[in-house]
């Protein structure tokens, strides 16, 4: 879950009784919830906003399209009662742990408020990778825009213009919208960040339609990332193209990482097979990312941690998600922390029969 107000890049992320909630990386950027602010909550998964239905005491909320209305917005507020906790307020209601429950999958409801238990909240930060310290841009002019209001109106054009050798954090903000071009972060260029600034990670998308058939899996991907301490956040990474519609060839890369230390947070990773490849030597963190595929599309034998990450399924008969070849001597593979494992019937996932060494490769 993300809350959004204005610019900020805090290194930071809470769990709220058990909801992430991720700071840094968003389109209007997230922020770390703080007394007395407003604030609309973001699904990473949906992009979807929680939203109070009708203003009445002990209804279930939901989540809808993001519209900023005033049944989306929240108001934090300090506890008098608890030390470090808040009240989450849309009107004269609280966002509440619906009969003070213990038990799990206990609907959160809004009631009267009142600074008990079950209405106080907490926001605790957990451990998170050194994030760019580069700010954002203070005019309102993206570095990248398809309709001509940015400075480029291709990220490829962008990230061409970065220097080789550069040793400075570079951010390219991106309007929302969709891209169809294949991108290339060569290995002379660190520090680049590619920062969407739609709503939602689902409203800026990279995409390119291309199989490996004479291309090679790797010639296939829409984003080649070689450069080190790449990072990426509030962005689609896609590859379009149907298995269905080739007998062979099936391989088509949404994303070849071959760049050490890279950083994604609040991204999607859309294909069929062998979606994400993270190379050998590599490593790797994603958090609140969404990753989907058919077969094998996360794969390779580079480090990679995917932290509160949903992992998807494509195929209504299942297949294997992973296809690590970690090498001999190399401690770590992929480690899943927190992780939402679902297939195309929504069900979900046995991480044992699905992830490690499931189609022969070496284990995680």
């Amino acid at each position: 879950m993300r809350f959004t107000r204005s610019w900020a890049w805090p290194a930071a992320a809470a769990v709220a009784a058990g909801l992430v909630v991720v700071a840094g990386w968003p389109a209007q950027a997230a922020v770390a919830a703080a007394a007395g602010g407003t604030y609309t909550m973001a699904v990473a998964a949906s992009g979807k906003c929680v939203q109070s239905p009708d203003g009445t005491a002990g209804t279930q909320l939901y989540q809808s399209t993001c519209t900023g209305a005033a049944n989306q917005v929240w108001t934090f507020g300090a506890s008098t009662a608890a030390a470090g906790k808040y009240l989450v307020r849309n009107g004269n209601l609280c966002m509440t742990d619906k009969d003070a429950s213990t038990a799990g999958n206990n609907p959160i409801v809004q009631q009267a408020c009142s600074d008990i238990a079950q209405t106080q909240w907490a926001f605790n930060q957990i451990a998170w990778p050194t994030a760019p310290t580069t700010s954002p841009p203070t005019g309102t002019q993206p570095t990248v825009a398809k309709d001509g209001t940015g400075a480029y109106t291709t990220v490829q054009a962008a990230i061409n213009a970065v220097p080789a050798g550069n040793t400075t954090r570079r951010v390219i903000t991106i309007k929302a919208g969709t891209y169809r071009e294949q991108i290339k972060v060569p290995a002379d260029k660190p520090f680049i960040t590619l920062q969407g600034l739609g709503p939602a990670a689902a409203q800026t998308t990279i995409v390119f339609n291309r199989h490996q058939g004479g291309y090679g899996a790797t010639g296939s991907a829409t984003a080649w990332i070689l450069g080190k301490d790449f990072a990426a956040g509030n962005l689609t990474f896609s590859n379009d193209f149907d298995e269905n519609s080739n007998a062979s060839g099936h391989q088509a890369l949404a994303m070849f990482m071959d760049g050490d230390r890279a950083v994604f947070s609040n991204t999607r990773f859309l294909g069929d097979q062998d979606t994400l490849r993270v190379e050998d030597g590599n490593r790797a963190y994603f958090v609140n990312t969404y990753v989907e595929g058919t077969v094998d599309f996360i794969y390779s034998g580079g480090t990679a941690v995917f932290n509160a990450c949903q992992i998807y399924e494509k195929r209504a008969s299942g297949g294997p998600i992973t296809a690590a070849s970690t090498p001999t001597g190399v401690n770590y593979g992929f480690l899943f922390y927190r992780p939402r494992l679902t297939d195309a019937q929504a069900a979900n996932y046995t991480p044992q029969k699905y992830l490690a060494g499931s189609d022969g490769w070496n284990p995680l």
